[in-house]
């Protein structure tokens, strides 16, 4: 054998030794392997872990202008031998406490401007109901009017959805706000978004008084339905516990127990959390009984798996970032995973971000219970600020101005047609100024001085002449109740000086409303935190109503 070939072989038995004996690189580390002998939800490899989905669903679909077409029929309750019809649908307000929920049938296809059906769309060559349609959301809102398209079993999946809404937020002079919050969600790392899309809606009512043409609805936003399927195509697990926050603070909520109490009511326990997918509440139960013991800190979320901090920083940066105000009392999803104790938070709604300031989407955050139990620390409300600049660089201006022209180019000549151009809350001139502005409300963020932490009122006791609070204080700040009748704090009666005790002196009779204001050294305001209801159930934004 020649030297060259001598060498050859050499370096190819070198390469192989290489290859084969040397330890192997797994993907995944030591503490996600289970090392006890038997089952035990304590050392669960799951338990405090970083929220991981299957980012590659999102891109797994066009992201265009969708057109949907429903060939609309009656529904039928054989219960109460009663149809349905499009017509009833519509101008439904759900008070009629007899009936089940009205559903119309609908043959569901995916077109394209001209056309209500394509060889390669969904629903080609259908001829009978493959879809339920029902009223989403605020029954309320007849000329906002939502829908839930429901696919029967037979019909598959639509871009890998059973289950999707459409959603008609007239509000959004922009239509654009719930994809906005969604897409961005879907950038971050311990964050899951529900997928989104802008349709175009048609429908062609055969039901009674029905026009039988195709009537242009208009623009809606398609959102996928938080449901099993859903933690399936993500890879969250289907077998986990999803709920969606109604009005849930993580307080002591009477309307939370489990299923197995002789109290238990499904109905009112969905008043306050909504029920996507558990069929046991023994988890949250546990949960909200350890997260309501006395001097709670933060180190006890973590310790005790109850949480996962990455997951609340990113979740409180989004919602400051979006302007998201009542993302920490309504409209969120809870969601823990099959064999762990650790609870995520996600995002369910953008539909009213950017109606407030950076400073009260900050402050609003002290709605729910963990976020006041986390940020009462300085070192936390550090790592918040860290955590909206390391956000800032993924989601930059640029970023933000590219999806913006995106959604501009797909949804303009829509918004200044009709059905789009009657139904808008702002003229029409004031719509482009209006979504230009979306990238600055972002950046506002960078404003937000992250070294105080806003008065949240717990409680107040009120005697004749004095009331007394119950708030989280800090030392180097001075703090001022301030009183109004008006909810809205437009005009203020009277501010005054706390004592250290945190009570101040004010003897008029009568309903009134209160905020806590601090001062800083250097005359800044921190506002205050709360969102309350006041005994005729309105909404006080940063205050609470004294009786």
């Amino acid at each position: 054998m020649g030297s060259n070939k001598r060498l050859l072989l050499a370096m190819l038995c070198t390469i192989v030794f290489i290859l084969y004996g040397c330890k192997t690189d797994y993907l995944y580390d030591e503490s996600l392997y289970y090392d006890e002998k038997t089952w035990n939800s304590e050392a669960s490899v799951l338990n405090g872990k970083a929220l991981k989905e299957d980012k590659g669903v999102y891109n797994a679909y066009d992201d265009g202008m969708e057109h949907l077409y429903l060939k609309v029929q009656e529904g039928k309750d054989s219960e109460l031998d009663t149809t349905f019809s499009f017509s009833y649908l519509k101008n439904y307000t759900g008070s009629d406490n007899t009936a089940l929920e009205p559903y119309c049938d609908v043959i569901l296809t995916e077109g394209d401007e001209d056309s209500s059906s394509s060889i390669t769309g969904f629903g080609f060559g259908e001829f009978t109901a493959n879809a339920k349609l029902t009223v989403k959301g605020n029954t309320d809102r007849i000329q906002s009017r939502s829908w839930q398209i429901k696919l029967y079993d037979r019909a598959g999946l639509y871009e890998g959805m059973n289950t999707f809404n459409l959603i008609k937020n007239n509000d959004d002079a922009s239509r654009m706000k719930i994809k906005l919050g969604m897409d961005i969600s879907s950038q971050l790392d311990n964050m899951v978004a529900l997928r989104t899309k802008f349709v175009r809606l048609f429908v062609y009512d055969t039901t009674e008084a029905g026009n039988l043409k195709w009537e242009d609805l208009g623009i809606y936003t398609l959102i996928e339905q938080p449901n099993k399927n859903f933690l399936r195509s993500h890879g969250l697990g289907e077998n986990a516990v999803l709920y969606r926050a109604k009005d849930f603070r993580f307080e002591k909520h009477k309307e939370i127990m489990n299923n197995d109490n002789p109290e238990y009511d499904e109905e009112i326990f969905e008043k306050v959390l909504g029920i996507r997918e558990a069929s046991n509440h023994g988890k949250i139960v546990e949960t909200l009984s350890r997260v309501n013991q006395s001097n709670i800190t933060s180190d006890t979320l973590f310790s005790s798996s109850l949480f996962n901090e990455e997951n609340l920083l990113t979740y409180a940066s989004l919602s400051i970032m979006m302007g998201n105000v009542e993302s920490t009392i309504t409209d969120y999803l809870l969601y823990s995973p099959e064999n762990s104790q650790t609870w995520y938070f996600l995002p369910e709604d953008f539909r009213n971000a950017f109606e407030y300031s950076e400073w009260q989407s900050y402050a609003y955050l002290m709605n729910n219970k963990i976020f006041r139990i986390y940020l009462k620390e300085e070192e936390n409300r550090v790592k918040l600020r860290d955590k909206i600049n390391d956000i800032r660089k993924i989601i930059t201006d640029e970023w933000i101005t590219e999806k913006v022209s995106h959604y501009t180019d797909q949804l303009l000549p829509y918004i200044y047609s009709m059905p789009e151009i009657i139904q808008l809350p702002i003229p029409a001139e004031g719509v482009e100024p209006y979504i230009s502005e979306l990238t600055h409300n972002i950046s506002q963020v960078d404003n937000i001085n992250f070294e105080y932490f806003p008065p949240y009122i717990e409680e107040y006791h009120r005697t004749v002449d004095r009331v007394v609070l119950d708030f989280t204080s800090q030392t180097d700040l001075t703090y001022y109740a301030e009183i109004s009748a008006d909810r809205k704090f437009t005009e203020i009666t009277k501010s005054i000086p706390l004592s250290d005790d945190n009570s101040f002196e004010y003897g008029i009779k009568g309903t009134y409303y209160l905020r806590v204001i601090g001062i800083t050294a250097e005359g800044e305001r921190i506002i205050c935190g709360n969102i309350s209801l006041d005994s005729l159930g309105r909404t006080v934004y940063g205050g609470i109503e004294v009786q």
